[in-house]
C-alpha cells in the first residue's frame, strides 16, 4: 500500500519536471525515484500470491495468476494505447499528456 501511495504521489508530477530536463544527472535521479516506488509495490507481491493459495496448488496457481495478469495487461497495453490514439485521431494518444 505504501508503494502505491508513493507511486500516486509522485509518478505525475515527476514526469512533468522530467519532461523538460536536460541535465542526465537529474533526469537519472528522476528514473531512478520512479523505479523506486515499483520496486516498493512489487517487493510483496510473491509473498502475497503465495498467501493465497494452499500449498497443494500454490506453485501453479501464483504461476497462473502471475503470469496471466502480467500478459493480458502488458500484452494488451499497446492495443489499448493504439485504440485511444485513434479515438482521439491523434499518432501519438501519449502526447495529449505532455506538458506543451
Amino acid at each position: 500500500m505504501i508503494g502505491l501511495l508513493f507511486a500516486t504521489a509522485t509518478y505525475y508530477p515527476l514526469y512533468l519536471r522530467l519532461a523538460g530536463v536536460k541535465d542526465v544527472a537529474l533526469v537519472s535521479f528522476g528514473v531512478f525515484v520512479l523505479i523506486l516506488a515499483t520496486v516498493f509495490t512489487f517487493n510483496m507481491l510473491g509473498t502475497t500470491l503465495a498467501e493465497l493459495f494452499p500449498t497443494r496448488v500454490r506453485y501453479t496457481a501464483m504461476s497462473m495468476a502471475l503470469h496471466l495478469g502480467i500478459g493480458f495487461f502488458g500484452g494488451f497495453t499497446p492495443l489499448i494505447i493504439q485504440a485511444i490514439g485513434l479515438w482521439l485521431k491523434t499518432h501519438s494518444p501519449a502526447s495529449s499528456y505532455t506538458p506543451t
